[in-house]
């Protein structure tokens, strides 16, 4: 449950000032399993596994515009530290709105359906350099412009990521424009990034294109979700499939599998200055239940295996955990 925290500041020459500020996070602990590279020893044990603190404050400016700041923290308990996360700014106003912060850029193929599945590593751990699964979200620095049309959002957005280049070194930029629409019980979206690095980041890197298409239906029973995405410079394409099943009103189950073909290496042979290993199609399913007991608290199980001819693997994570 979100809490309204109301901080008073009071100022010698105007009087009191109110800012209204709503703080929201999750805490979680769980025993589980990595998954891990190459038949590597297994990292398995206890740790706590979310623990995130969020704060937005929201100003109506008049007129029908306002402003909206985020931020987000990561403080997991003893000798963890305070880790930022996502900040953002979002300027709503009759002609669109514009944001821009810092974020983890979300990999939109992945769990369109919602289903109940939490693991430590999880599908979204593939590497620029062709190893892992679907590739990882990059933190980037953006901005962007969104405008509604009836039921789609049309948008546009620049971004990059200043010496870290999804693992290699270099500055790489990013422009994309993405159309979604949300209906009734159909959400679909389409976008196009266009990609460009400095060399050391890479030739697979500059001059990329990536195309994704992705969204769910909600079936009433179930609910059905399914994404992809393509690329030029030879590298894989990558697809997802998930499915969500509400049983009761505090269960549910549901199933996420994904798959990349194999990485190819013709002319587009490097990232972050090394040469791309030839690497085989990889797959993984992922099974998870949700057991609600009650609006904020939850226990899930969530198990994935993981499949190539180089690497069997799998994980697990059992978690409590509770927002507020």
């Amino acid at each position: 449950m979100k809490k309204t925290l109301i901080a008073l500041a009071v100022l010698a020459a105007s009087g009191a000032s109110f800012a209204q500020v709503t703080v929201s996070g999750k805490l979680g602990f769980s025993y589980q399993k990595n998954a891990v590279v190459g038949g590597g020893a297994a990292n398995h044990g206890m740790q706590m596994a979310d623990g995130d603190l969020n704060f937005t404050a929201v100003e109506d400016l008049g007129g029908g515009s306002k402003i909206t700041a985020a931020s987000a923290f990561k403080s997991r308990g003893r000798d963890t530290g305070i880790d930022a996360r996502d900040a953002s700014l979002t300027l709503v106003t009759s002609v669109g709105a514009i944001s821009m912060g810092s974020i983890e850029s979300p990999n939109t193929i992945l769990n369109t359906a919602g289903a109940p599945v939490s693991l430590a590593t999880g599908h979204d751990n593939g590497k620029s350099d062709g190893s892992g699964l679907i590739q990882a979200p990059a933190n980037v620095d953006f901005v962007s412009y969104a405008l509604p049309v009836g039921p789609v959002l049309l948008s546009v957005a620049y971004s990059d990521s200043i010496g870290t280049a999804g693992g290699g070194a270099g500055n790489v930029q990013a422009n994309a424009v993405r159309a979604a629409y949300a209906a009734g019980p159909l959400k679909a979206a389409i976008d196009f990034t266009s990609y460009a690095a400095a060399s050391i980041a890479g030739t697979q890197l500059d001059g990329l294109t990536r195309t994704r298409v992705f969204g769910s239906y909600d079936l009433g029973v179930a609910v059905i979700g399914a994404g992809v995405q393509v690329h030029n410079h030879d590298k894989p394409t990558e697809a997802n499939f998930s499915l969500n099943v509400p049983l009761s009103g505090s269960f549910s189950v549901g199933l996420v599998h994904s798959m990349k073909e194999a990485q190819k290496t013709t002319a587009f042979t490097t990232t972050g200055g090394a040469a791309l290993a030839v690497r085989d199609s990889m797959s993984g399913t992922a099974v998870g239940a949700t057991y609600m007991l009650s609006k904020t608290a939850n226990v899930n199980a969530s198990y994935s295996t993981y499949s190539s001819s180089t690497n069997q693997d799998n994980e697990f994570r059992i978690r409590l955990m509770k927002s507020f």
